[in-house]
């Protein structure tokens, strides 16, 4: 089994020494166990998005542009995320969400460019070839938000951030947590409350990682969302709601005091961490596409004066003004 953890906080951090933690219980459960840890902070992300460093999102075949050509560890995370059976993600909470380091790195390398929706139906059509099949594998994952607050005013956006780098790989998070008031560099090691859930992040991530596809479940906390299990909701219309993290649909009631969520079958089908949704939205995107293709060729000329008045205003910094 190979356990691989991705850290979006600084070196030896609090994000860090919580991910340690719960890395050193996979290994007292699973000794065989191949554990690896990957820090954001020193990978080089290039200039470009994915698609500017390989022929298809999928594929391996790595093609550099000029424009492009520096130092870039995308393929080498991605090469490691393909390779994980059960990966474990944490981040720093700053300004109430996960740091901005990991949207970064996600828009750059995963979501859209990492698809399986994509690729299932690629190899459907017998396209095989072309797809790096290890995205079809069925991991999954555990999250963990950190930050120095004591109440989830602060820390609202956290978790439910960290979900959105997995779905559109079809990962499963089998458990989550956010640890509080570790407020100052390296003072969750005095929170022996924060440690002790940290080793069950772990050893739960290696309990759901050992079984089969069809036995896994949520080992977590519930929560509201019964795809998500978190708590973050957005009220669109009436008594009508959408899970912030997936958007699973539902109503909502107040029984004795108590929030209650209803969801229907077709409600939790609208959740985009489910496949039909995946599938759905990739038809939505080439009905727009096909839609505007037919006009692309009037885009140069509504574009370039555009760009040239915005060039007279648009800032350079120092960094390229030499």
């Amino acid at each position: 089994m190979k356990i691989l953890a991705i850290s979006a906080g600084s070196v030896a951090g609090n994000t860090e020494l919580t991910l340690l933690t719960a890395l050193q219980a996979v290994q007292a459960v699973k000794p065989d166990a191949t554990i690896q840890l990957i820090r954001l902070e020193e990978i080089r992300i290039g200039n470009r998005l994915i698609t500017g460093q390989f022929e298809h999102p999928f594929t391996k075949e790595q093609k550099r542009t000029a424009a492009d050509s520096g130092p870039d560890d995308r393929p080498f995370v991605l090469e490691a995320i393909m390779e994980a059976d059960a990966i474990i993600i944490g981040a720093p909470v700053l300004n109430r969400g996960a740091a901005g380091l990991l949207k970064y790195f996600a828009d750059k390398t995963l979501g859209p460019f990492q698809d399986v929706s994509v690729a299932t139906e690629m190899v459907a059509q017998g396209r095989g070839e072309r797809v790096d099949q290890r995205i079809l594998k069925k991991r999954v994952a555990a999250l963990v938000s950190v930050g120095g607050a004591v109440s989830s005013d602060w820390t609202t956006l956290g978790l439910p951030m960290l979900h959105q780098l997995l779905f559109p790989m079809g990962i499963m998070v089998v458990d989550q947590v956010h640890i509080y008031g570790a407020g100052l560099p390296g003072s969750v090691v005095l929170d022996d409350d924060a440690l002790s859930r940290a080793a069950q992040l772990g050893r739960s991530l290696v309990e759901q990682a050992s079984q089969p596809v069809e036995g896994r479940k949520y080992a977590g906390a519930p929560g509201k969302c019964p795809i998500c299990n978190l708590n973050v909701v957005a009220l669109i219309g009436g008594n009508q709601v959408e899970c912030a993290s997936c958007a699973a649909r539902g109503t909502v009631r107040i029984v004795d005091g108590e929030v209650v969520l209803d969801f229907t079958q077709e409600g939790l089908n609208s959740s985009v961490f489910r496949m039909q949704a995946l599938v759905e939205h990739g038809a939505e995107i080439k009905k727009v596409a096909g839609e505007l293709r037919p006009k692309m060729q009037e885009i140069p000329n509504k574009v370039k004066p555009l760009l040239n008045w915005g060039a007279a205003i648009t800032l350079v910094p120092p960094s390229l003004s030499g």
